[in-house]
Formats: C-alpha cells, sequence, structure tokens
C-alpha cells in the first residue's frame, strides 16, 4: 500500500519529506499502537538518573539537521558519560545511518578500533 502510494508521487515527481513518509509509516496497520505504547511505557517507568554514571566508552553520532531532538541533550549525555566522543555529522536528520551512511560506518569502525576490548572474567 505504501509503496504503491510513494511510487505513483515519485513517478509524478512530487516531492516527499520525512516527516510525511514516516506519518504514512505510522498509519499502517498497527504501527500507531506500537509508537503510542512505546512512549507510554517511556512515561510509567521512569527513573532516577539523576546520580547514574557510565563508565563504558560512549559514542554519540549526531545529525545537526535532527527535527524530533534538539543538541541539549548532547549536553545532557555528557554529565552521565566520563568517556564520551561525539561525532556531529552536518548534512544529516535524525536518521544518519540512512542519510550517510558511510560516515558512520567510519566513525563507528574507528571508535571500536581505538576502545580497548573488555577483559572478561567469568566466574560461573
Amino acid at each position: 500500500m505504501i509503496s504503491k502510494f510513494l511510487n505513483i508521487h515519485f513517478l509524478k515527481k512530487v516531492k516527499i519529506d520525512e516527516d510525511f513518509i514516516l506519518i504514512i509509516l505510522c498509519i499502517e496497520i498497527g504501527t500507531t499502537k506500537a509508537a503510542i505504547n512505546y512512549y507510554r511505557a517511556l512515561l510509567r517507568y521512569q527513573s532516577d538518573f539523576s546520580r547514574a554514571e557510565i563508565s563504558a566508552p560512549v559514542l554519540v553520532l549526531w545529525g545537526c539537521q535532527d527535527r524530533p531532538f534538539g543538541e541539549e541533550l548532547i549536553d545532557a549525555s555528557q554529565k552521565y558519560c566520563s568517556d564520551i566522543r561525539i561525532k556531529k555529522i552536518v548534512n544529516s536528520s535524525h536518521w544518519i545511518n540512512q542519510d550517510a551512511p558511510d560516515v558512520v560506518n567510519k566513525y563507528m569502525e574507528i571508535f571500536l578500533k581505538e576502545t580497548p576490548a573488555m577483559e572478561h572474567t567469568y566466574d560461573f
């Protein structure tokens, strides 16, 4: 259904922005309920993270054209992470892995290579 709709519009050379596509996808059977349940659970099961501290290395890849979330979230993340690397991708939206897959892959590859492997001690 959606693919036929999008193909018709693309054939007519109508520009469709990503917000419109997101709305169409949410109309698909069952997806609206799933999206609403996600946010219900998010609000229902809140925890007090004011004293949380993440000591593991963290990589944040941020699309500078992200509409749903503002850059202030990066500052909030820095409060909780003692070892954080932030890479801002200028020409990317919220969907950076689709907008700039090569850039995302390169940053992840660099991050994974420079982050030392964890030493495991298994006590079973």
